[in-house]
């Protein structure tokens, strides 16, 4: 289970993001896998850890930052964008993730790049889906 605080705390850090980000990739993944153990050297190096594997390190996840691909993974199982709009005032992407039955929003997020507010809406729908 996922730390709804931690989060949604990555949503509002991608949101801020001037651009792609592999620390805050690398932060997210280790966000939603909560049974690996992450570890952060002295010498700046990061791994996370399954059992005795080191399964990731920040060149190796995926870039939910900077690949509407990668983004779109982050959407919850059962939900989807409703809504992707750019305002060209803002020149900001809008994006809205949740229930296609219901149209109800459960994550909402703006950024000037797309992978960026579909990871951040992404991001908000788990966080307000969890049951932690």
């Amino acid at each position: 289970m996922t730390d709804k605080t931690q989060i949604l705390a990555l949503a509002d850090k991608v949101e801020k993001l001037e651009g792609g980000c592999r620390e805050t990739n690398f932060d997210i993944t280790a966000a939603l896998n909560p049974s690996w153990e992450r570890e952060d050297r002295k010498d700046g190096q990061k791994f996370l850890w399954e059992g005795t594997e080191a399964v990731h390190i920040p060149d190796s996840v995926e870039p939910f930052t900077s690949s509407i691909d990668a983004a779109m993974t982050l959407v919850p199982e059962g939900q989807v964008l409703l809504s992707v709009n750019y305002n060209v005032i803002s020149q900001k992407y809008y994006v809205d993730v949740g229930s296609p039955d219901t149209e109800f929003t459960l994550g909402r997020a703006k950024h000037k790049l797309i992978p960026n507010a579909i990871t951040a809406a992404a991001l908000r729908a788990i966080g307000d889906n969890d049951e932690s």
